[in-house]
């Protein structure tokens, strides 16, 4: 589960939509991307798109959980309670087990093995 949302914060950085942004690879010294910053972003953007299609998407439970939490950067407490889902708080248990229900459909989405 940990390597999927690691993929997940991955790709929201390069997306550009993390207040945090992202490194340029090729400022970097062997960055491995050839094309240019908004064809990165624009991939990751739709790699980004896809992946929440497969959690049900932005407006549901799970793809909203991935993105404030795996995306964002918020603690489940933090997003159970300021965020939640649809605006309403949740109860810490609850967040929990969305974002790892959103996280084992990301990992089949991601080509994951089970192991």
């Amino acid at each position: 589960m940990h390597d999927v949302g690691q993929q997940f914060s991955r790709t929201f950085v390069a997306a550009q939509l993390s207040a945090a942004g992202s490194a340029p690879m090729d400022r970097i010294p062997g960055g491995q991307w050839r094309d240019t910053m908004t064809e990165r972003c624009a991939w990751a953007r739709k790699h980004l798109g896809e992946a929440l299609d497969a959690v049900g998407g932005i407006g549901s439970p799970g793809g909203c959980a991935v993105w404030h939490i795996a995306g964002l950067g918020q603690s489940v407490r933090e997003w159970s309670v300021m965020a939640g889902w649809n605006g309403r708080t949740l109860n810490q248990y609850e967040a929990k087990g969305i974002l790892v229900g959103a996280l084992g459909v990301l990992a089949g989405h991601y080509g994951y093995g089970t192991r």
